[in-house]
């Protein structure tokens, strides 16, 4: 099976579509806009992940992946639902997946499948035109078995969009940078 992956750690590094020198002011645009939303919400807001999601479609958008309203969509690890929720209003069709419903009242309205990722069986989710795994990866004891996983849940033809915090940078920590350096039980701590 030829599986075709949009993955989005770094967009400048991996990303030959944004590259360009057109593309280079829209990209620190949206960075000073994250860095200013987070910090005025001291954490993150919903306009802030809302922010990053439509970011993240368009950026997907600019790599070949097209929305509409037969294209089903996977949000897997969805947390409160902001990435699916931005992709619905594309018109595709789009189904919330984790561990338990965090999501936020706006997107209540999607349906919404209970999943662990580390115990279930991947075979029920189905299989969708895209599946999403946005800052899934680095929550997981084993992101290896979701990556392996991941052709079960992919149509023929389907595509798959990854993003993932690096935690090796000094701003990957999460809410908690640059303390995330030691470790995730010591670095909450502090």
């Amino acid at each position: 099976m030829d599986l075709s992956f949009v993955v989005d750690s770094n967009p400048d590094f991996f990303s030959p579509g944004l590259r360009s020198s057109a593309n280079v002011p829209a990209r620190r645009m949206i960075i000073h806009q994250l860095i200013y939303g987070f910090l005025k919400a001291k954490g993150g807001s919903p306009e802030f992940y809302q922010l990053q999601a439509r970011d993240a479609i368009g950026w997907m958008q600019r790599n070949g992946v097209k929305f509409s309203p037969t294209t089903t969509v996977l949000d897997l690890g969805c947390g409160f639902g902001d990435v699916g929720g931005e992709v619905a209003k594309t018109g595709a069709q789009v189904t919330l997946s984790d561990d338990d419903s965090y999501v936020l009242p706006e997107n209540a309205h999607l349906p919404f499948k209970k999943f662990n990722i580390d115990r279930d069986d991947f075979a029920t989710l189905g299989q969708y035109d895209l599946v999403i795994c946005s800052n899934v990866l680095e929550h997981l004891p084993r992101p290896d078995r979701l990556l392996a996983a991941l052709p079960l849940l992919i149509r023929p033809g389907g595509r798959c969009y990854l993003s993932w915090t690096n935690w090796l940078s000094p701003w990957g920590g999460h809410e908690f940078s640059p303390f995330h350096y030691l470790g995730v039980e010591r670095g909450v701590r502090v």
